[in-house]
């Protein structure tokens, strides 16, 4: 089974583990699949791998980090009234706006439930993801107060970045591996960000973004044949 699937299956198991209402139940399913291409979760896992960990014992820490990243989009939905999400109605134009709080809030308390148990890991994820991550750069984003690269770096970056950071940390790789990583991860989360603008016919800078991509690349040299499932995530922008 390959990761991405290994991740919707985790994901299947850890939610149809809680008992809850059954429509907010349906709520929550509706948001999860059909699934995104879990990225953030899969970078985990290969990040794990790079280090010459066994990634299955990240594959709970990947799956806390998607459902941040869920509750994320989720809210970013509402604030920016987007209709649609993954090629359907989103969560809040089918289930209203207080559901769809509540489903995000229910994503962003699971995954800091599952974290709990990596208490190092967890505290990266909070401060990737508050006020000094993607919550400060959702911030900078509505009232315009920023560069666009630096609101690209707390609302998207620093949450790639901490994905491959917690992969490589339980994966026991040393100082010089996870900060490797950290860079690759927000090297690619800027680059994504700058192949979204684009492919969302806005204004984007392709010269930054293989420059960034090639930074991203290099942070993976020390890692030999053991970063080529990182590398291969590369080709998204081909």
């Amino acid at each position: 089974m390959d990761k991405k699937s290994l991740v919707d299956e985790r994901i299947k198991a850890i939610i149809s583990s809680r008992h809850s209402n059954p429509l907010l139940h349906e709520a929550i399913e509706y948001a999860l699949f059909p699934s995104g291409k879990r990225i953030r979760p899969v970078f985990c896992l290969l990040s794990c791998e790079a280090v010459s960990g066994d990634f299955i014992s990240a594959l709970d820490v990947a799956v806390a980090i998607e459902f941040i990243h869920t509750y994320s989009l989720i809210h970013d939905d509402i604030m920016d009234e987007d209709i649609e999400r993954r090629g359907k109605s989103s969560l809040y134009k089918k289930y209203g706006i207080p559901i769809a709080i509540l489903v995000g809030d229910g994503f962003l308390t699971l995954g800091f439930e599952i974290l709990s148990d990596y208490p190092e890991i967890s505290k990266k994820v909070a401060v990737a993801c508050g006020i000094e991550g993607m919550v400060l750069g959702q911030f900078e984003e509505i009232v315009k107060i920023q560069k666009q690269e630096k609101i690209n770096l707390n609302k998207t970056a620093k949450l790639f970045s901490v994905s491959c950071v917690a992969g490589g940390m339980i994966g026991g790789g040393t100082k010089e591996e996870v900060e490797a990583l950290e860079r690759f991860g927000i090297n690619f989360g800027l680059s994504f960000q700058i192949k979204d603008e684009i492919m969302d016919g806005e204004e984007g800078d392709e010269k930054r973004l293989y420059f960034l991509l090639d930074k991203a690349k290099s942070s993976l040299s020390i890692f030999g044949e053991r970063g080529k499932g990182l590398e291969d995530m590369l080709h998204y922008f081909e």
